[in-house]
């Protein structure tokens, strides 16, 4: 919840009742089983952490359209998974052929070494006819200047990272 929201509710609950306040946390309590089906805690962890995978496929889809990857290439939806993956389990960004393509691989049914290439290509791709300043706001001074593009790693980390920041910033 963003601060100016949260003043507004702080401003309306200081001036209410002890009555006022009881229908508030009724209508809270009635609400929040309206919305989760009347959920068990362990229900609603899953369906908040489903609704994080979604806001995070949703991310994934937004910056890879915007850096111009096109979505009908196999590298795509890897990259979308494989980014979806990363934002969830950071740790994936330092195995990314030993864990993050192999399950990648596993979920398509394919190998891990077409993942790598697919990866590779979408970005190719993207960096052959996408946007040059929105790529450079994206890596900046982070690529190497001899290739010109980002390797698979730099592209995951540097786009995941943006991923999880926005969504820390939802407070998602």
């Amino acid at each position: 919840m963003d601060t100016k929201r949260k003043q507004d509710v702080m401003k309306m609950l200081d001036g209410m009742s002890e009555k006022d306040m009881d229908q508030f946390i009724a209508m809270l309590q009635s609400y929040r089983a309206d919305k989760f089906g009347g959920a068990n805690e362990a229900e609603e962890g899953n369906l908040i952490q489903d609704e994080r995978v979604r806001l995070l496929k949703a991310k994934a889809t937004e910056h890879l359209r915007e850096l111009g990857v096109p979505q009908h290439i196999k590298g795509y939806k890897y990259l979308r998974h494989a980014l979806v993956a990363v934002a969830q389990d950071g740790s994936l960004v330092e195995a990314i052929t030993k864990a993050l393509y192999p399950s990648v691989a596993q979920e398509f049914d394919t190998t891990p070494s077409r993942v790598e290439r697919a990866i590779r290509h979408a970005i190719e791709v993207a960096w052959d006819r996408g946007d040059l300043e929105i790529l450079d706001q994206y890596f900046g001074n982070s690529i190497s200047r001899t290739k010109g593009k980002p390797t698979n790693s730099e592209f995951i980390a540097t786009v995941g990272n943006l991923m999880v920041t926005e969504l820390e910033e939802l407070g998602a």
